[in-house]
């Protein structure tokens, strides 16, 4: 069988998946900024139901929302299980 490349954010599952297993998370959710757009897009999710990501499947840039702010800041942020997301 041929080789497949892989394009788009399939590209990302592998070390995605290495990041949750690795920190011990039980899941994890990765949100990508396309080029010059103001709305982040969530696009893995693991270890959650994909109903818990509704409210974060679009976030925009200038919200006050604690994932906005890290973006604008260009720094990653850690939620423990007992921190609010949107705080």
């Amino acid at each position: 069988m041929p080789h497949m490349a892989i394009h788009g954010p399939e590209i990302l599952i592998p070390p995605f998946d290495r990041v949750v297993e690795k920190s011990g998370a039980y899941g994890g959710l990765l949100l990508l900024l396309p080029p010059g757009e103001p709305t982040l897009f969530a696009t893995l999710l693991s270890g959650f139901p994909a109903k818990f990501a509704g409210p974060w499947a679009r976030i925009w840039l200038e919200s006050n929302f604690a994932i906005a702010r890290s973006a604008r800041e260009r720094r990653q942020i850690w939620m423990g299980p007992n921190e609010r997301a949107l705080l």
